[in-house]
């Protein structure tokens, strides 16, 4: 009885706590889907119909335009080309194998054939790009 009394209490204590949160602006939704990864709250914003999705969807624009193309892994002694972005896939040379993906805010989700890859993408300018997932990849261009 005892038992079960405390474990009410703990579970009335954290639930008050999440039903409390506020962002900085004192926004309880943002809030709410803080602690999601950057992929899925860009989706949640935008589904929602959020007045932000103005900058959501820029970002999209501005990773979809520049991150087509042929990229080297930095580190890659052998210079060769690691990815090949396309409009609708991402191709691996190494593997002879190409993915889905999509791109959601600064995020970009690759759907392999035994899990999805959810990354942030950072452009630095047109030629460099930084995949930040379990490990921050860092590729080039290709001039090819």
């Amino acid at each position: 009885m005892v038992n079960r009394t405390i474990v009410l209490l703990f579970s009335l204590a954290v639930i008050s706590c999440n039903e409390n949160a506020t962002d900085l602006a004192g926004n309880k939704d943002s809030a709410k889907f803080s602690q999601t990864d950057s992929v899925k709250n860009n989706l949640i914003k935008v589904d929602r119909g959020d007045k932000k999705d103005d900058s959501v969807i820029k970002q999209h624009q501005l990773i979809n335009e520049h991150i087509k193309g042929l990229w080297v892994l930095v580190g890659d002694e052998t210079g060769n080309v690691s990815l090949d972005i396309k409009s609708d896939s991402v191709y691996y040379p190494d593997s002879f194998k190409s993915y889905k993906y999509t791109i959601i805010g600064d995020s970009i989700k690759i759907y392999f054939s035994d899990f999805v890859g959810s990354y942030l993408v950072e452009m630095k300018g047109a030629d460099t790009m930084f995949f930040n997932g379990e490990q921050k990849e860092k590729y080039f261009r290709s001039k090819d």
